[in-house]
């Protein structure tokens, strides 16, 4: 997942099919390489079930957090207004 926009997630879909999918409101994204391949309404996900792009059962469900240390904002590098 890249990004959120309105009801829609942007993501890279790893399993990329170069045909529509069935769901018409599964958008297929060609010319945004460093974005997203695919724009997926957040219903998709949102569900319990094992279906396409669902995050299934809350039990199986991890997270997975990436940290990039060169932009990572420390107390010596923040600046802090107070007005």
């Amino acid at each position: 997942m890249t990004g959120i926009d309105g009801k829609n997630v942007r993501m890279f879909d790893l399993y990329y099919c170069d045909q529509e999918y069935e769901q018409k409101d599964i958008i297929r994204v060609l010319d945004q390489p460093t974005c997203c391949n695919r724009i997926v309404p957040w219903k998709y996900f949102n569900k319990t079930a094992l279906n396409m792009y669902s995050l299934g059962p809350y039990d199986g469900r991890e997270a997975v957090i990436l940290f990039n240390e060169k932009t990572r904002l420390t107390e010596e590098e923040t600046i802090e207004y107070f007005i």
